[in-house]
């Protein structure tokens, strides 16, 4: 029987690019556990195995309105008390930025994989603040992932971003045009349609990207 472990943010910030890339990359994970595990008051996330057995997560306090999965252990993400070498896969997706040790959770995440396990994994690299006071990080590079998964005996297989520089500021423009009268609305369009449209770089991705999808096997 293979063992995997669910780790979730708030479906809420969950884009839809990343739903199709959970899909495709973790197709037991999707078919056998619900991705609809957001944070819950007095826990940030939660783990879930397959077959039915289900652990908790980190018991760090959320904002009222969520709604969440059940939940049979609470405790913190770098600190999960199961076994050396328990799980087949992790799927972790946009926890990092509300958790204050992401690198020990790396470690803690190497220490429960098996031989050849794998680690799937999403976060943002540049973020609004949100959840406060549960928010620690705005963001991770891909530098970040290359040196601590490898720290950690990870071998990282795949390392895709999310959009671009110029995707960001379309973003960005789309979000203060909507919060803003109809006369903003109308100056902001022509930016947002110009950046909008525009095709990715190499440059613009290094540049500034919003956040990584990143599939990586223990060693």
């Amino acid at each position: 029987m293979r063992e995997m472990i669910l780790l979730s943010g708030s479906l809420k910030n969950c884009l839809q690019v990343r739903k199709f890339w959970m899909l495709a990359v973790a197709p037991s994970v999707i078919g056998n556990t619900a991705l609809t595990l957001p944070i819950k008051r007095k826990i940030l996330g939660n783990i879930q195995l397959t077959q039915k057995r289900s652990l908790g997560l980190m018991e760090w306090g959320g904002k009222e309105g969520y709604k969440y999965g059940d939940l049979d252990y609470v405790g913190d993400i770098w600190n999960i008390r199961e076994s050396d070498a328990t799980f087949d896969e992790i799927l972790c997706t946009e926890v990092f930025e509300h958790i204050p040790f992401p690198n020990e959770t790396i470690k803690e995440f190497s220490r429960l994989l098996k031989k050849d396990g794998k680690l799937i994994l999403t976060a943002p690299s540049n973020c609004l603040r949100h959840m406060d006071p549960y928010f620690f990080y705005s963001g991770f590079s891909n530098r970040w992932y290359e040196k601590f998964l490898k720290d950690n005996g990870f071998k990282i297989e795949l390392l895709s971003e999310v959009g671009d520089y110029y995707t960001w500021l379309a973003v960005e423009i789309s979000r203060t045009a909507l919060s803003h009268s109809i006369i903003a609305k109308l100056v902001l369009a022509p930016a947002f349609l110009y950046y909008y449209n525009k095709k990715k770089t190499r440059l613009s991705i290094d540049t500034l990207c919003m956040g990584y999808h990143i599939v990586a096997n223990k060693i």
